[in-house]
């Protein structure tokens, strides 16, 4: 698991396009397993929920494996991209 904190770092990783982003959220009590693909994984919103309001209301962490990312964040898998 890796946790990602600058725009740089989220942008190498979109564009290796390779593992999983689990994305927390304080305000709605939810974690989210998705595809580092996904149209959910954007920068607008990694932007505005890290940078910006500096992990305030949530996180976003990388995984190389899915199984690791489920099993130590017991992340829902998005509907979208885990289809």
């Amino acid at each position: 698991m890796w946790r990602v904190l600058e725009k740089g770092n989220f942008e190498k990783l979109k564009d290796a396009g390779e593992g999983y982003i689990v994305k927390s959220d304080k305000l709605t009590n939810t974690t989210k397993l998705h595809q580092v693909g996904c149209r959910y994984v954007d920068i607008k919103s990694f932007s505005t929920k890290v940078v910006e309001n500096h992990e305030e209301n949530g996180s976003y962490y990388w995984f190389k494996d899915k199984k690791d990312a489920v099993s130590e964040t017991k992340a829902d898998e998005c509907l979208v991209c885990n289809e």
